[in-house]
């Protein structure tokens, strides 16, 4: 299989979880130094977040899988974590502004980029008979995908 150049908005998706991996690797030298939480919490995390992107770039339906989806998910849980503890008055307009700028728009950025028609093609998810995209595995590891539309196995 010839290799294939990667597209901006994959570079975009890779770009936007850096940025939220040096925000929780200062915020793990902050928190930690303070004692208010444990390193494994952020190793875990940084973990899988050098997985997400090793996976990305080397063009891993899986990444792709998780990167769309677990991105925007967790966007949406820090964003209303950081909202309802700056409502409840324990966090403050900083933090809340950090948090959401830091952290919630860059891992929405990760899913938007990641679902970019030139994201499906380097991924392979466009039907070669129908040139739908799908995010349909056929599969439990994601190595071949299947079409919603005329259910063709690649």
């Amino acid at each position: 299989m010839r290799r294939r150049p990667v597209p901006l908005a994959v570079w975009i998706a890779v770009a936007g979880l850096a940025v939220v991996m040096v925000l929780q690797a200062v915020l793990a030298l902050l928190f930690v130094r303070g004692g208010q939480v444990g390193w494994a919490m952020y190793a875990f995390a940084a973990l899988l977040f050098a997985l997400l992107l090793v996976g990305l770039v080397g063009g891993s339906r899986l990444a792709w899988l998780w990167g769309r989806y677990i991105t925007i998910i967790l966007g949406v849980v820090v964003s209303a974590a950081v909202i309802s503890g700056y409502l409840r008055q324990q966090a403050g307009l900083l933090a809340l502004a950090l948090s959401l700028l830091g952290i919630a728009a860059p891992l929405f950025m990760v899913g938007v980029a990641l679902g970019r028609p030139s994201a499906y093609a380097f991924y392979d998810l466009v039907c070669p008979n129908c040139g739908a995209r799908t995010g349909l595995g056929a599969d439990l590891l994601f190595r071949q995908a299947r079409c919603r539309s005329c259910l063709t196995v690649w």
